[in-house]
């Protein structure tokens, strides 16, 4: 996808094609997003809410939520680190506890009215949702990239799109797309989440630095993300040209 929207290669699926218009991944199937969805539900609106920024101190510790606390990969807890740091090594305590501070009502607006996500349910209205993206509706490919979009122009949401132009043998237009965006976030949002998830990427601690050797011309931006037991496994980011949600599970 570029970003404006347009959509430029699926891939929905491995093996060779046996039907017509027939369940497609990429754009058909819900799945859970995990850590992808830290930074679309919790650290965009934290930021444009100036509740936090780039270095702000976060506690990563045990916290309890009534009978659930969550807990990092690996096990144990850091105590004070930047919010830069946090998103680096994809921490859970933390958006965890923003979300908490920011109300899960917000966040789940946040992610419907902004991002552009349809496939949330009133059931995930909680903070293991919302704060870690174990969710009930799900997330598709498609609607990842085009959320993630809004990190790499300026704070500009636009709704995917298949085509741009649609003409009759004669020439005449039969159908046209011009999409118009919405604004998203602020684009200095987008500017501290861009250079944010750079790091995921770049950081010695980032659990995306595997993408670096793939593209080494151009920076690149990113999240990784992965459910309970490896059920889904993600990455979302960009170029400077382009944006790509892939999944795998």
């Amino acid at each position: 996808m570029n970003y404006e929207g347009e959509v430029k290669a699926v891939a929905g699926g491995i093996g060779e094609k046996k039907v017509n218009r027939g369940f497609n991944c990429a754009i058909d199937s819900k799945r859970q997003p995990g850590s992808t969805m830290k930074p679309i539900s919790v650290y965009a609106p934290a930021i444009e809410r100036g509740l936090i920024n780039y270095s702000t101190l976060l506690n990563d510790t045990k916290t309890s939520y009534g009978k659930w606390t969550p807990k990092n990969a690996g096990g144990g807890y850091s105590g004070n680190m930047t919010a830069q740091k946090a998103i680096e090594r994809s921490i859970n305590t933390i958006p965890v506890a923003l979300a908490q501070k920011m109300g899960v009502q917000n966040c789940y607006n946040f992610l419907t009215d902004n991002m552009g996500l349809k496939n949330l349910t009133d059931l995930d209205l909680n903070l293991s949702s919302l704060g870690l993206g174990g969710t009930n509706g799900g997330i598709t490919t498609l609607e990842s990239a085009a959320a993630y979009a809004v990190f790499g122009n300026g704070g500009l949401y636009y709704e995917p799109t298949f085509y741009t132009k649609v003409c009759d043998q004669k020439g005449s237009v039969v159908l046209e797309k011009n999409p118009m965006p919405k604004t998203a976030i602020g684009d200095d949002t987008a500017m501290i989440m861009n250079k944010l998830l750079q790091t995921v990427i770049y950081g010695n601690q980032g659990t995306g630095t595997s993408v670096a050797s793939s593209v080494k011309k151009m920076k690149l931006f990113g999240k990784t993300g992965t459910s309970s037991s490896d059920n889904d496994k993600w990455f979302v980011g960009g170029s400077p040209y382009y944006v790509v949600s892939s999944w795998c599970g």
